[in-house]
């Protein structure tokens, strides 16, 4: 009994020694070291000194900052910031809000609606104009758009006819 125990320690050392044991074909670590370091981007001047902390050059040129010239804080768009931002409180109530709002475009001022809903106003607007053919990937990506939304709406939204 005793032999058969040795012997299959002796097999399973011998098997965990191999799993263990990496054959080295050639040692070229020193060989490396002794050619010295790789040289890699022959020709190239390295504009970057790298000797340690230099602030600047003997021989280059002072690099100056650009001279200070004060903003316009009376330009017409920070004069007229905010100017119509109570005209519905302390006006006549002629004017509402969204009419005064210059920067956005006639077709889209007071519009409320989803997305779907002021696509289709914006096709519906620029339908015969040169729009079509001046940016027809826009206008392409806007029929895309539309369209997914269509759907999207169609199924997904409940209606006043579908079950709760």
């Amino acid at each position: 009994m005793s032999g058969l125990i040795k012997s299959f320690v002796n097999t399973t050392f011998k098997t965990i020694s191999q799993l263990n044991y990496v054959p080295v074909r050639h040692r070229y670590y020193a060989e490396k070291i002794a050619k010295g370091p790789t040289v890699s981007k022959f020709g190239y001047k390295d504009k970057v000194e790298r000797r340690g902390l230099l602030g600047r050059l003997k021989y280059s040129d002072k690099v100056h900052g650009m001279t200070y010239k004060p903003g316009n804080s009376w330009t017409k768009e920070k004069a007229t910031f905010g100017q119509n931002d109570y005209i519905d409180i302390l006006g006549d109530f002629k004017l509402k809000s969204f009419q005064v709002k210059y920067d956005v475009p006639k077709w889209l001022r007071g519009v409320k609606g989803n997305e779907f809903q002021l696509l289709t106003l914006k096709k519906k607007v620029y339908q015969g104009t040169k729009f079509q053919h001046e940016f027809p990937e826009k206008w392409t990506s806007l029929n895309k758009r539309i369209n997914y939304l269509y759907k999207y709406l169609n199924k997904r939204t409940p209606t006043k006819f579908s079950n709760k």
